[in-house]
């Protein structure tokens, strides 16, 4: 018996260890940063542009390209787009963790705009961080979505002179100051457009033949007081450059706008669409109507607090919508992004704002990141053999802070934002329709009779009011 003591310590002194290095593993893991949630606001992705016929012709003498799809619709190459960008972010959120690799369909809920190309959108991200099956998306019935267009539903307006001051507050110099900072892109800008069409002129008071440059910018507002909005150069100016960057990204072989907007020129004219596209979406009291609506359903989200309980199931909730929705949340909670070859704060189409949600030691923090394909993946003939098609974006919140934000903090800085005035309280529950019930893509249709009557998504190449 005696014999058998140091076999018996042995033993022990193998348990003991073998639990403390299983204890200290587990303080490890219990210690390391965990991703518990991610909410992502996408844009829809590259679709085809959403002025009328009429508005694009008084822009130029020049000929407009025919795209594949109907008005604003999304392209095949833009839903191509969209499925590269999620696919690279379901190997990002597999190998933190809140994606299992055999995830079921209930891991990811996607709300969508009810509109064609936040639809179509939904359908190809769901397929690439889904592969293997999902539970379709989610839409409300009501047309035009509150979630995504509270002004334009009528829940809450723009007032005209107020609005109108707020938006020229908002830039540091005002009209004229824009006019000076961007002379060269518009001087660009004319070279590439030529003359405006001799109907446009006369509106203007200017004579035949009158270039972008010449046309005067005014801030307007929408007659029902649904949308605020430049118009005049500056805002012809930026439409123009969204609607290059389209052709940019639907045709990779060769420049768009003509043949005469390469990388480069891309580049240049991009900061003047950036910068007029947000000194209206940013302003204070155009994103408190336009954003609170949505920035509190994301806040019910990251807190598992959304009506529909479906959502509150998801590790991952997506919210698909348009630029104009990620520039209203950005501005309210006063998040700013910058990557190497794009103008800060510019939302290319399919990208992303991501809230994510994580626990770190005691704490729980939220980090905040923003993702878009780079410039160049836009236009590859060839983007799915990047090895890194998105640009590496760094983001900030307000003047010094930076994310991540300790979880109280970000609740209380979104809370402080939202304008409870502006909240659409009758949410109903939306509807799951499965993946690709918005029909087959790229089959264009005549244009309308009264398209030229009606271009509320994009009024800033309207002529002045009245």
């Amino acid at each position: 018996m005696q014999k058998r003591r140091p076999v018996c310590i042995l033993m022990s002194v193998i348990c003991c260890l073998l639990f403390l290095t299983s204890a200290a593993m587990a303080a490890d893991s219990a210690s390391s940063p965990r991703l518990l949630k991610v909410v992502a606001l996408t844009r829809a992705g590259v679709s085809a542009p959403q002025q009328s016929e009429a508005m694009l012709d008084s822009w130029t003498e020049r000929t407009w390209p025919k795209w594949p799809a109907s008005r604003g619709e999304l392209t095949r190459r833009g839903a191509a787009l969209v499925s590269e960008l999620w696919s690279e972010l379901r190997n990002r959120y597999l190998a933190l963790g809140v994606l299992p690799a055999n995830a079921s369909p209930a891991a990811v809920y996607v709300r969508a705009d009810n509109r064609q190309p936040a639809r179509a959108t939904a359908s190809a991200l769901l397929d690439s961080i889904l592969p293997q099956g999902n539970n379709g998306y989610a839409i409300n019935s009501l047309s035009p979505d509150p979630l995504f267009h509270p002004v334009q539903n009528g829940m809450c307006v723009f007032h005209f002179a107020a609005t109108a001051k707020d938006v020229l507050n908002n830039m540091e110099d005002g009209l004229p100051g824009l006019n000076a900072e961007y002379a060269q892109q518009l001087s660009l800008l004319d070279s590439i457009v030529g003359s405006a069409d001799t109907e446009l002129c006369t509106r203007y008071a200017l004579p035949p033949g009158c270039r972008l440059s010449s046309i005067p910018s005014s801030v307007a507002i929408a007659r029902q007081g649904t949308s605020a909005f430049i118009q005049g150069g500056l805002g012809i100016a930026s439409s123009l450059t969204d609607v290059f960057l389209r052709e940019f990204s639907q045709w990779p072989s060769e420049p768009a706008a003509w043949g005469q907007a390469d990388t480069a020129t891309m580049r240049q004219i991009l900061s003047l669409h950036s910068t007029v596209f947000n000194a209206v979406q940013r302003t204070p009291s155009v994103a408190g109507a336009q954003g609170s609506t949505l920035l509190n359903e994301l806040l019910a989200a990251l807190q598992g607090k959304m009506t529909d309980s479906r959502a509150n199931r998801s590790p991952i909730v997506i919210f698909v919508g348009s630029d104009v929705n990620i520039a209203n949340v950005a501005a309210l909670l006063d998040i700013h992004w910058q990557a190497s070859g794009y103008p800060g704060d510019i939302i290319p189409p399919a990208a992303a704002l991501a809230f994510e949600l994580w626990q770190e030691g005691e704490s729980k923090v939220v980090r905040i990141k923003f993702f878009a394909h780079a410039l160049e993946t836009l236009h590859s003939s060839t983007p799915f053999e990047d090895e890194e098609s998105l640009a590496a974006f760094t983001v900030r919140v307000g003047k010094n802070e930076s994310s991540p934000l300790p979880l109280d903090n970000f609740y209380a800085r979104a809370r402080a934002a939202i304008r409870k005035d502006c909240i659409f309280m009758g949410l109903a529950l939306p509807q799951l329709v499965p993946a690709a019930s918005e029909g087959a893509l790229e089959k264009p249709l005549p244009a309308s009779a009264d398209d030229a009557e009606n271009d509320e998504d994009d009024p800033q190449g309207q002529p002045p009011r009245k």
